[in-house]
């Protein structure tokens, strides 16, 4: 993944507030992290999931993109 231009999106953030946002949360693309769930795991239970080729069927459904066979999809 190529990095993004920063100074092209401060540049920007001056006319577009949505652009200066995203500057604010430049540090989340350059600060390795990671997600714990494990105190939503402990209060909820076990994380539900939807399978992938379900989540993509009732989203394309709900852009008005469903009809036909779709192509089996794979988990990454």
């Amino acid at each position: 993944m190529d990095p993004l231009p920063w100074p092209l999106i401060r540049a920007l953030g001056l006319v577009m507030p949505t652009w200066a946002s995203l500057v604010q949360t430049r540090y989340v693309w350059n600060t390795p992290h990671t997600l714990d769930n494990s105190r939503l795991e402990a209060l909820i239970g076990a994380e539900p999931h939807t399978p992938l080729e379900q989540a993509a069927r009732q989203a394309l459904a709900g852009l008005g993109r469903a009809g036909g066979a779709a192509p089996a999809l794979r988990a990454a």
